[in-house]
């Protein structure tokens, strides 16, 4: 059975007429297509999250309810509410604009929707064959994410019970992806917990918006992780086709992840920004030619550049004219290498993910019974840290205020507050303080490729080389694959 639906993302809905007449035109236009599809809004629904827009928002949705299914996600416009001097995007913080608009809200939305599971305002849908996964941030924070333990711990149950590939919805772009997708910031301090996620479900196709990218400069980018699909901008592009109302029209069946792009407020195909995509993910080929008993090393040297070519995120490409952006590392050519890597992948099947809880560098969200522990060892680690900026200094300094007040009396605090510190403790160690192993790793790497290349040296070298080519290695994953490739070579 096919999964359809269309996908627009930053509507940026204001109060003003003319602004709202451009979506009433694309929603017009998809009923047209299909006896009442499915459309998913990416985020960046309203323009500053006022009241009044939601409430325009609400009206104009309402009146295609009986042609049109919606399914939504929120983003960093719409939580942060109009008032810039409450924006942040420290995670500690918790603005108020989102418990009191943002929140309810999408609550009411959910109420209404033919949603399957929900975790927060995190849930997800089915459409066709595929349960479509929709993650929403549990506060309000200017442009980043936060996303609990709980909603992680979740999101790896819903990607572990069905078999993929998966698609996975966020505003905000994962780091180190698309051009621009570390503007602001970008997911924020959890891209790392994220990713952990995602790299046990590499089938996964997680589609994002927020940086306003438009056809022509909009791509779909292989990682080992997922791949990861950048959705022109509806309301107002930066780059690329400069036209208001832009989105897919998706296509998944058993082959093939189909994106077909649409002026849809002017009713127009744009058949040459389509994408086409196998339906597996050059991340779960890689995942597979690993879990050989003899790997295919020529092959895993094709596929290494594409799964680690990356943008250079310079925060002064933000308003660069399009003739000055960096050449597109993920076009025509690279969709073609990606195709022909997957249909000669060299075969093998990779085990299935053990349970999971969400953790970094030895700190554990799980039960009652190892927050006392973990809360320890998570603060030993952290007072061992050198911090390296002012902010630096104070998020370290808050957490380890906070430990020390709860030390000595851990057990009369609720399971809520036990959580929070940790939550504390695990921000500043998985992101604020990276150990860099990648000089050690280096070293190891170059050792190994000195020996004679045993199926299990080979299995081990070759994410080893993933975790230094790629820019987005956490320092847990570091961590990990120097431990695997020291163990191959007999330490």
């Amino acid at each position: 059975m096919q999964t359809h639906f269309f996908l627009l993302a930053d509507t940026h809905l204001t109060t003003d007429p003319a602004n709202q007449a451009a979506l009433r035109r694309g929603l017009e236009t998809i009923s047209k297509q299909a006896d009442r599809p499915l459309v998913v809004i990416n985020g960046d629904l309203t323009n500053t999250g006022d009241p009044a827009e939601y409430q325009a928002f609400a009206e104009v949705l309402g009146d295609f309810s009986d042609r049109l299914d919606f399914a939504l996600t929120l983003g960093n416009h719409d939580v942060r509410g109009p008032r810039n001097f409450e924006w942040t995007n420290m995670q500690e913080e918790d603005p108020q604009h989102f418990h009191q608009v943002a929140a309810p809200f999408f609550l009411r939305f959910l109420a209404n929707a033919p949603i399957r599971e929900r975790q927060g305002l995190s849930y997800t849908l089915r459409a066709g064959s595929a349960r479509l996964i929709f993650l929403n941030t549990e506060k309000g924070l200017k442009d980043a994410v936060y996303l609990p333990a709980t909603t992680l711990n979740w999101l790896d149950r819903q990607l572990t019970e069905d078999a993929g590939p998966h698609l996975v919805f966020l505003h905000e772009p994962l780091n180190d992806t698309h051009r621009l997708s570390d503007l602001y910031g970008g997911t924020g301090q959890q891209d790392a917990l994220l990713k952990d996620v995602l790299r046990r479900h590499p089938d996964t196709f997680f589609l994002s918006g927020h940086i306003h990218n438009a056809f022509g400069v909009a791509e779909a980018i292989p990682r080992a992780y997922a791949t990861c699909i950048d959705t022109p901008a509806y309301g107002r592009a930066k780059a690329g086709l400069h036209s208001a109302g832009c989105g897919y029209e998706v296509t998944l069946d058993d082959a093939h992840l189909t994106l077909a792009a649409w002026d849809l407020a002017n009713d127009q195909r744009l058949p040459e920004f389509d994408v086409a995509l196998p339906a597996r993910t050059l991340g779960s080929v890689w995942a597979d030619a690993l879990s050989q008993k003899m790997p295919d090393t020529a092959w895993l040297d094709r596929a290494l550049p594409l799964l680690t070519a990356t943008y250079s995120q310079s925060a002064q490409d933000v308003d660069a004219d399009e003739e000055a952006l960096e050449a597109p590392l993920f076009g025509a050519a690279a969709q073609t290498t990606m195709r022909e890597l997957i249909e000669t992948a060299p075969g093998g099947k990779r085990e299935t993910p053990a349970p999971w809880s969400a953790a970094h560098d030895g700190v554990v969200f799980a039960t009652r019974d190892l927050y006392l522990d973990q809360l320890i060892e998570a603060g030993k680690k952290v007072t061992a840290l050198t911090p390296h900026t002012p902010a630096a200094k104070t998020a370290r300094f808050e957490a380890l205020d906070r430990l020390a007040r709860m030390r000595g009396q851990l057990a009369r605090y609720s399971d809520a507050a036990l959580q929070e510190a940790l939550d504390a403790l695990a921000w500043v160690l998985s992101t604020s303080y990276p150990i860099d192993q990648r000089p050690q790793l280096q070293q190891t790497v170059s050792q190994a490729q000195t020996l004679t290349q045993t199926p299990q040296l080979t299995r081990a070298l070759m994410p080893a080389r993933l975790a230094l080519a790629d820019a987005t290695t956490t320092p847990g994953q570091l961590a990990t694959v120097l431990k695997d490739l020291l163990a191959a070579m007999g330490h």
